[in-house]
């Protein structure tokens, strides 16, 4: 169907999809003071046994608004502020104030801003890359007064496209600051496209200017050591303790739903990439309070895998005194809790190459030593080999003890020849370390 034919249908009243285009709104703040202590959360439930539906039928909350370029389709939802998404309140995020250590993202100006001053934003599209790939969807959430609003917009065919981004256009003029998960390299990028080519850049700025944290860079910062896959959904069922309905539908799924849509007006499938949409609006709320919480309180209560995975990302910030804080932390816990000497070694592998770097050699000795006694031959071999020629630089170099930097040396090249993972990779850098402290040995050289 070409754009210029549902204009003509949009003339007449008809919109594929939609129904009528009677009752035209202008889009207005959502009612929020009804809604605060009782939710007003859309209606999601899907009967899959149904007829055909239309989208307003579905959802009944959603309204077709109308602006000077045009209608779509804007669905709310109103949360007050101590609602509860998997274990943690929407609401806490606002207690930071301004943005804790807006240096762990990379932008200073956003150490001026609170809470409420962040737009949410994430798309639906469909597809992940072409010249005709749009987003149908665009998710939307912000804080207001006393509540958070979750606005998502829609477009029910691409001619509703530039109605749907000039009102995108005038929410992101009201806020400073962005928050996205991977928004960066994907969701930003494709607006701006989509704005230029309605001709409606000017409207919007330059989205990659403003001030940003993509979620997703400091979710692999702190989690993927211990979780791996750091994806929205994985976030959400190994650390946020959010389990989606069976609403939901899989995201490589939803530019086919789409094109079934825009086919055959029904909306049943629809009604579930909204479910996809709104949930991920309200995880990346929370996901952003959980971030900030570790950055800034380092508390000791978290896991010891993300408290290694922050002091390293503290150590590339240049904050070390932190960083020892936060690994001393996580080895006390670790032994107290835990007999696991995997995880121990690389706390005391992190924190003994920190002190090294803080020259203090002497405490890092203490915890390469107590690696090596600890040491198997198997997961842990590549610390305890790091340990050991540790030590034989540090006898060497800084200690002037040949006979110790000689037993360290030969104990590396024991842990090559005992390991279960190829190490081999280190005997000629060993042997050629050994061959130089016999000859100062040889010739009574103190170093």
């Amino acid at each position: 169907m070409s754009e210029d034919f549902q204009k003509r249908l949009r003339k007449l009243g008809v919109t594929k999809g939609a129904g009528s285009l009677k009752g035209k709104k202008t889009l207005k703040k959502p009612k929020i003071k009804a809604a605060v202590g009782k939710p007003t959360i859309p209606v999601f439930h899907i009967e899959m046994h149904q007829e055909e539906q239309p989208l307003e039928r579905l959802l009944p909350g959603g309204q077709i608004i109308n602006n000077e370029l045009g209608s779509f389709f804007v669905l709310d939802g109103v949360y007050p502020l101590n609602h509860l998404h998997g274990d943690r309140v929407i609401g806490d995020l606002l207690q930071f104030g301004k943005t804790p250590f807006p240096d762990f993202f990379g932008d200073g100006r956003l150490g001026e801003m609170e809470g409420k001053d962040f737009l949410y934003l994430d798309t639906e599209t469909t597809g992940l890359s072409g010249a005709g790939v749009f987003a149908f969807m665009i998710g939307l959430a912000y804080f207001e007064e006393n509540a958070l609003v979750v606005r998502q917009l829609f477009a029910r065919d691409q001619g509703e496209e530039p109605a749907m981004l000039l009102a995108l256009a005038d929410k992101l003029n009201s806020l400073d600051g962005l928050i996205t998960f991977n928004g960066r390299s994907f969701d930003l990028p494709l607006l701006e496209t989509r704005f230029f080519m309605n001709r409606l850049d000017d409207k919007a700025g330059d989205l990659r200017e403003r001030p940003h944290i993509d979620l997703l860079h400091p979710a692999r910062r702190l989690w993927r050591k211990r979780l791996g896959s750091c994806s929205l959904g994985s976030l959400e069922k190994k650390l946020l303790s959010i389990n989606r309905t069976q609403e939901d539908v899989q995201g490589w799924l939803i530019p086919g739903i789409y094109m079934d849509y825009l086919r055959s007006g029904d909306a049943r499938q629809i009604a579930r990439v909204f479910y996809h949409n709104h949930i991920d609006m309200l995880s990346m709320v929370t996901l952003t309070e959980h971030v900030f919480e570790i950055i800034s309180r380092q508390t000791g209560k978290e896991d010891p895998l993300d408290m290694q995975s922050l002091a390293k990302w503290q150590i590339a910030l240049g904050y070390a005194e932190t960083a020892e804080t936060v690994l001393k932390l996580a080895l006390k816990q670790e032994k107290e809790y835990s007999d696991d000497h995997n995880k121990s070694a690389g706390l005391r592998h992190d924190l003994g190459m920190l002190l090294r770097k803080m020259n203090r050699r002497p405490e890092a000795a203490v915890l390469w030593r107590e690696i090596i006694n600890d040491y198997d031959t198997g997961a842990t071999a590549p610390l305890a080999l790091s340990a050991a020629i540790e030590l034989a630089k540090y006898y060497e170099w800084h200690d002037r003890d040949l006979g110790r930097a000689q037993r360290w040396t030969e104990e590396a090249k024991t842990v090559v020849d005992r390991a279960e993972v190829d190490l081999s990779y280190q005997n000629e850098a060993i042997t050629h370390r050994l061959n130089r402290i016999t000859r100062k040995l040889d010739s009574g050289s103190g170093g």
